[in-house]
């Protein structure tokens, strides 16, 4: 699940901090009234089950992804990973 050691140890440290307790509305408000939303949205092809970050549609099968959740790409490996992977469905209000 993890790409690396260094983001196995980031995302522990992330969930027993107290402050990274946070609201999945609210920041999802935040975001729409910045107009990031959709570019901050994790998408899965459902063909292929290709994630995409900010891309509703998978370019190779031509289909609308379907939703996963707010999320971003792994600062070391790039790859594309939801919140709720990183701080658990605990640490989510």
């Amino acid at each position: 699940m993890y790409c690396k050691p260094a983001c196995k140890q980031l995302t522990y440290r992330l969930r027993h901090q107290p402050q990274a307790n946070l609201d999945p509305v609210v920041l999802r408000k935040q975001l729409q009234r910045q107009r990031l939303l959709v570019a901050h949205t994790v998408y899965e092809c459902p063909s292929c089950g290709e994630r995409f970050l900010g891309e509703r549609r998978c370019p190779e099968h031509h289909l609308y992804a379907r939703s996963l959740g707010l999320g971003g790409n792994c600062g070391d490996c790039d790859a594309i990973v939801l919140l709720v992977d990183l701080l658990g469905e605990g640490l989510l209000a």
